[in-house]
């Protein structure tokens, strides 16, 4: 096989260009056996049939053009020198912009004035953590039944300054089987601790004491199925979460009280 090739390219400035590509391929002769209207290689016996060469060559011609769009690069207009030029001004930043440009900076730092514990299952840690926890757990009740959680009420940790935390939650899907109990079965999504703030109010890290205490104010909204509500009413639970670390170990508690909108007793949890 030859190959022969060639590019005519006219560039009209820097944003477009035109081409034109010829390439010529000889892939050279190749023996054929006709027997039948079936071609055969030459390898094959030739007992009836007509032999023949055949001579392979492609020809290509092609066109084409290009055009860069370059939004971004804009080329400065040269000042003329006999024309003053003003001062240039400050420039400005968007504290938008700015504020999301520093966010991982911001949560850096507030994670390096707190004990780096692992975040407790179940329950709520009182450090300021950005991650999306899952939690997962199965209950057997004493009438007979049994209740897969999944989320358990949940999702989204975010740190939006050097000592808060906002936590949006996913309500918890619940599964309620019956397992041989007269419990009627029921699927669906409960209450919801939707939105949780988070406000820190000691730290230190392991060099310099090893402790935190923080103080949280959540909010449930009464959006589950009816087999698994709470209360038909918003409830606000304001808590109190601490932990104290010894060498490798740590203890990590809360304690919060449940205050209903509506007149219902209140209850205390931790």
């Amino acid at each position: 096989m030859h190959r022969l090739s060639g590019r005519l390219v006219d560039r009209r400035a820097n944003e477009w260009s035109v081409r034109a590509d010829y390439r010529c391929t000889d892939w050279g002769s190749i023996n054929e056996v006709l027997f039948g209207g079936t071609k055969f290689p030459t390898h094959f016996p030739n007992f009836f049939g007509f032999d023949g060469n055949r001579h392979v060559q492609q020809n290509q011609v092609q066109v084409g053009f290009d055009y860069k769009f370059d939004l971004w690069n804009v080329r400065p207009v040269a000042a003329d020198p006999a024309v003053p030029q003003p001062a240039q001004d400050v420039v400005v930043t968007n504290p938008i912009s700015d504020y999301f440009l520093h966010w991982m900076d911001r949560a850096n730092e507030a994670q390096a004035t707190q004990p780096h514990w692992m975040t407790p299952i179940t329950t709520v840690t009182a450090r300021l953590e950005q991650e999306f926890i899952y939690d997962q757990y199965q209950e057997f009740l004493q009438n007979g039944s049994e209740i897969n959680n999944y989320f358990a009420g949940k999702g989204l940790e975010l740190i939006p300054t050097v000592s808060n935390e906002i936590l949006i939650n996913v309500p918890p899907d619940q599964a309620r089987l019956s397992e041989g109990s007269k419990v009627t079965p029921a699927t669906g999504f409960a209450d919801g601790n939707f939105v949780t703030i988070k406000q820190r109010l000691l730290s230190a890290n392991e060099e310099n004491g090893n402790y935190i205490l923080s103080a949280f104010l959540g909010a449930q909204a009464p959006t589950g199925i009816t087999a698994f509500p709470n209360r038909p009413a918003w409830i606000v639970t304001p808590t109190l979460a601490g932990g104290w670390g010894i060498g490798d170990f740590d203890v990590q508690g809360t304690i919060g009280y449940t205050l209903p909108t509506d007149e219902r007793n209140p209850a205390i949890h931790s």
